[in-house]
């Protein structure tokens, strides 16, 4: 449609000879055509603008509004469904362990809600909201729930200015506790939040090793153990090959700074030496990334190199060690970040070959029997070919490239 405004606009501002009319005539014809087509112009750019700013409004709403199914408990929900942008809070990129997890939580809630013995006569609702892997906007998307569970405060002591009992307009459902987030930084955010209104917390994911102070964090628990101890056992790899002479790099943040001093502290104890040590911020880009990589080649006997890092800072420092190429130079010992995520290593597989990486324990549930199907028709993670109520998941399986969050999010509905 834009290529037709612009030949439109070219024909209006063709020139007099162009025309092959009088002289006096076409300069009059011109002039009115140029008015005519400045018009249209500002037409076309101010709809096309509002179009874009409808657009922008509805991803915004969309976003903060998540996945709500209704019950008489309401769940909290905050996963990562989409990693952090550049310029923006949240890129189009779905992060495939987010996006995973909110289904895992959909499916225990379906589990629960189908058993008569668990909680009979009473049905589990969520309200899950989109942390987009950054936790200043998961602090943010959190005052949701903050919201919701002040709308739902008790009236009975306020009084109208004529005496008479203020009616609610909307009664929300309290959030009665919030499964969640999965990043240690989004964590702390939110637990000092969610312990003003005494609201319960539960992480699948956070491993920090500040999160184990109750006195600070009462209301926070986790199914995962502290940092400790993945750190213990990359240290007992080092010396079960002898390395002790080693590099390390770590994320911004309170996961890999607070992960990394552990690593530290036991390298000290087990006099192994550190010779490069490497902090990634929030911000990174290529360049930064190399810069990173070159530091390293600085010691050339330290072919060992810890990542006590996030998933995309993993993936950053292997793509700038493959454009550099520096295939097989490096050991790496990588944490829970990189794991077992195939995904990361996509294309990389030269630069990771020889890689070990911590991964925490973990078993497969046997599935339900008969299958859960709920009133959404829901099948468990991974949807197959036959399950057409999950386009997004099927969508995500074949292309594992990007995904609107318009499109998700509305799609769980």
């Amino acid at each position: 449609m834009s290529e037709q405004v612009l030949l439109s606009l070219q024909a209006l501002f063709a020139g007099p000879d162009e025309r092959g009319l009088a002289e006096p005539e076409a300069r009059k014809m011109s002039a009115h055509r140029r008015v005519e087509a400045t018009v249209l112009a500002w037409a076309w750019i101010s709809w096309m603008a509002s179009i874009a700013l409808f657009m922008g409004q509805i991803r915004s709403e969309v976003a903060a509004t998540g996945v709500q199914l209704d019950g008489d408990l309401i769940l909290g929900g905050l996963f990562p469904v989409h990693e952090k942008g550049d310029k923006t809070p949240c890129s189009s990129a779905v992060y495939d362990r987010g996006l995973q997890r909110l289904e895992a939580m959909l499916y225990a809630v379906d589990l629960i809600n189908k058993d008569p013995v668990l909680l009979p006569n009473i049905t589990l609702g969520v309200h899950i909201l989109d942390t987009c892997s950054r936790d200043t906007y998961a602090l943010n998307q959190s005052l949701e729930f903050i919201r919701v569970s002040l709308d739902a405060l008790d009236t009975s002591g306020l009084e109208c200015s004529d005496g008479k009992e203020p009616r609610v307009k909307y009664r929300a459902k309290p959030v009665r506790g919030v499964v969640g987030g999965s990043y240690s930084s989004v964590s702390l955010q939110v637990a000092n939040l969610f312990r003003l209104f005494h609201i319960p917390q539960v992480s699948p994911a956070s491993t920090a090793r500040a999160l184990s102070d109750k006195d600070r964090y009462e209301f926070f628990a986790r199914t995962v153990p502290p940092d400790t101890f993945q750190a213990m056992a990359m240290m007992d790899v080092m010396q079960l090959f002898n390395w002790s002479y080693i590099s390390t790099i770590y994320s911004e943040g309170s996961y890999g700074e607070f992960g990394i001093e552990v690593i530290h502290n036991l390298a000290g104890a087990r006099n192994i030496c550190i010779a490069v040590s490497e902090k990634i911020p929030h911000n990174a880009d290529h360049r930064l990334y190399e810069d990173i990589v070159m530091s390293l080649l600085k010691k050339p006997t330290a072919r060992a190199v810890v990542l006590f890092t996030r998933a995309e800072d993993a993936r950053g420092v292997l793509a700038a060690a493959h454009r550099l190429n520096l295939t097989s130079h490096f050991h790496w010992i990588a944490s829970d970040g990189w794991g077992k995520q195939s995904h990361l290593v996509e294309g990389l597989q030269d630069v990771a070959e020889g890689a070990i990486t911590v991964e925490l324990t973990s078993q497969k549930l046997p599935p339900p029997n008969p299958p859960v199907s709920g009133k959404r028709g829901r099948q468990p993670w991974p949807p197959d070919a036959t399950n057409r109520s999950l386009p997004w998941c099927l969508t995500l399986l074949a292309t594992r490239d990007s995904l609107p969050t318009v499109y998700w999010l509305m799609n769980l509905q």
